[in-house]
């Protein structure tokens, strides 16, 4: 693949000028930061996903939790949560006949659900995942074979959990109720979550400084992605220390891959505190707030030059591992999720850098190439090559990551599920064991994520099930 030197100095170029004039966003190598990154969840082919944060802190934090879909990054759940010190929140996606739930039986709190989280859990929503307005018939007439239902679209995806600011504990939510009263747990409870709720209710604290604002569109409009009003009262600027992991849980298979979040500082230089169900705050909001606002119609399409939270994620190749031994059935998949490519794909405007193609409504992807390289263990070396004869055939190599999850699978590997988001391809023979370079782009592409290996012994003689899953981090450059 031929080099752009010209795109890529045009890219180093408006990321760099952007970082002079405003914050810094920079991922934590210590894994505790203001915002985490959550890479995949999957409830695909009997996984289930095991999600926490932690709050390392002596300070209350309120933090934004929100689900994306692996497509487009559509928004299927989000809420506020608030953390009392030294707490943990934790939950798990599970499978629904169609599509995806959040079951929790943590007691934090959280807004809108004061008489704690439902029995039932909380469905995976379609709303937004409808806006995407994709094709489900062609001008012919015809069905459009790329069509994914809203529903199955839920069940693969990513997640990202955003401080929005610490909380005085002094602060008086409702009556004579503070903060520090409402969140703190005492005999494992929180002490009065109806209070915080009561807070962004008519009349709370929160809620009258909102309405209080000369104009306050996201209150009457809470889709529309303008730059919101943030409530302050009582609340500073997010400090950080918190930390996440997750692990996907395959019960039939006897398998769990595990991994850490993504830790990011330096998203927001003040309190981000909006109205709850909305799509504030998002990974954009703090460090330029013209990103995400409606500019000539277009939403969320932002110039690259104050996308300093992609500049940040940016990496030029990723390397890993891969086992593929047929006689252990064993499988590769690889995690590679652009957590702010949404911010360049979408909307009626071209793509903005790095990113080179705008959501397609027909194809339902936004596709940007990369070069696979991959090797066995005594450095024999294969390449995987484009497809150029056409009609193209079914399953066909390709040398594209099309979606903002994508899950790149070797053979028949199949690890996460995923059909609407994978992308697989053919090692050649001999080539069981090694490890892979993926170079992304001709400037670099914005990425989060991890391996995972499978392996299956089978049973032994006890009746112990003999089947491993492990995860490595991709190492970058």
């Amino acid at each position: 693949m031929k080099k752009s030197l010209s795109q890529a100095v045009a890219v180093a170029t408006l990321l760099s000028a952007a970082a002079v004039t405003q914050a810094a966003p920079a991922i934590e190598p210590g894994g505790m930061g203001s915002a985490l990154l959550y890479p995949v969840f999957t409830v695909d082919n009997n996984n289930s996903t095991l999600v926490s944060v932690t709050n390392t802190t002596d300070e209350y934090k309120a933090v934004k939790v929100r689900f994306l879909e692996g497509m487009n990054s559509a928004e299927v759940l989000d809420f506020h949560l608030y953390l009392s010190p030294q707490d943990v929140w934790s939950g798990s996606i599970v499978a629904t006949a169609n599509g995806a739930k959040l079951m929790s039986n943590d007691t934090s709190c959280i807004v809108g659900l004061s008489n704690g989280f439902p029995a039932a859990g909380l469905e995976f929503r379609t709303t937004e995942i409808k806006k995407d307005a994709d094709l489900k018939v062609l001008a012919d007439g015809s069905a459009n074979p790329a069509y994914v239902t809203p529903e199955k679209r839920t069940r693969v995806g990513h997640l990202e959990v955003i401080e929005m600011g610490v909380v005085d504990p002094a602060t008086v939510l409702d009556g004579t109720v503070t903060a520090g009263v409402a969140i703190k747990h005492v005999n494992g409870k929180p002490g009065n979550c109806a209070a915080v709720t009561a807070a962004w209710n008519a009349g709370g604290v929160w809620h009258t400084e909102l309405t209080s604002a000369t104009v306050n569109k996201i209150l009457s409009t809470p889709n529309d992605p303008i730059a919101p009003t943030s409530a302050v009262s009582g609340v500073t600027v997010p400090t950080g220390g918190l930390y996440g992991t997750a692990a996907v849980v395959n019960v039939v298979d006897s398998t769990a891959a595990t991994y850490d979040a993504t830790a990011m500082s330096g998203l927001y230089t003040a309190a981000e505190h909006p109205y709850p169900g909305t799509i504030f705050p998002h990974l954009l909001t703090g460090v330029d707030p013209l990103i995400g606002t409606v500019a000539a119609g277009v939403p969320y399409n932002a110039a690259a030059a104050g996308n300093l939270v992609t500049a940040a994620l940016v990496k030029t190749e990723l390397s890993n591992d891969y086992y593929v031994d047929p006689a252990l059935a064993a499988q590769t998949d690889f995690v590679i999720t652009f957590p702010t490519k949404r911010f360049h794909v979408n909307g009626t405007g071209a793509p903005t850098l790095p990113f080179a193609n705008a959501w397609n409504k027909t194809s339902h992807n936004s596709c940007d190439a990369v070069e696979v390289t991959y090797y066995d263990k005594e450095e024999a070396f294969d390449s995987v090559e484009l497809e150029h004869i056409s009609p193209l055939p079914d399953n066909v190599t390709t040398n594209a990551l099309c979606y903002e999850t994508n899950i790149y699978g070797m053979n028949d590997s199949d690890i996460y599920g995923g059909s609407n988001v994978r992308t697989k391809f053919q090692l050649a023979d001999g080539f069981n064991e090694g490890w892979m370079s993926i170079k992304l782009g001709t400037a670099g592409l914005p990425v989060v994520g991890y391996t995972t290996i499978t392996t299956k012994n089978g049973v032994s003689a006890e009746g112990v099930v003999k089947n491993f899953g492990q995860t490595f981090a991709h190492k970058y450059q």
